[in-house]
């Protein structure tokens, strides 16, 4: 009996291919905001950070140093950053610029980021995704809005 039922699933050209789930990710929220104002802050967070930069002021720039490396990273309009979790950093941001943010853990198992160690902040210029940020951050229904902006955080950490 279960050979004819074989056979005929062989037929017809349907199968069903279970995949394990023991490496699947759990994504949580810590904020989702806009930001422009002024500080100048130590950080080492243990959470994940994207920055999607929309305006910027070449005479006043905001601007991230990565301590542990001596990097300088001043924020220019359509840079989207990854700030990984555990990384000592100095911002320094102006009121000229203006960021969309959001924060995040992303953990293979509870606890442990899949960045942990990494401690890095990612920098790409890109006008679409920029874009893509703003339509997400314009958004009227907040679960929408919120289910996008967790989409565009994997997209982000998949390039990465």
């Amino acid at each position: 009996m279960v050979k004819r039922d074989t056979e005929r699933a062989e037929a017809m050209n349907t199968f069903n291919i279970p995949y394990s789930l023991t490496g699947d990710t759990r994504f949580s929220f810590v904020a989702v905001f806009r930001e422009s104002t002024e500080y100048c802050r130590l950080f080492t967070l243990p959470f994940d950070m994207i920055a999607i930069c929309v305006r910027e002021n070449e005479s006043d720039p905001s601007r991230a140093e990565v301590l542990e490396r001596g990097e300088c990273f001043p924020f220019h309009c359509n840079d989207i950053s990854l700030t990984t979790c555990d990384t000592p950093m100095r911002y320094r941001y102006t009121p000229a610029n203006e960021h969309l943010c959001i924060h995040f853990r992303l953990e293979l198992f509870p606890g442990v980021d899949v960045f942990s160690g990494v401690r890095r902040r990612f920098v790409e210029n890109s006008p679409e995704l920029r874009r893509e940020g703003e339509a997400i951050f314009a958004e009227t229904d907040p679960i929408l809005m919120l289910s996008k902006c967790r989409e565009f955080a994997l997209k982000i950490c998949h390039r990465h």
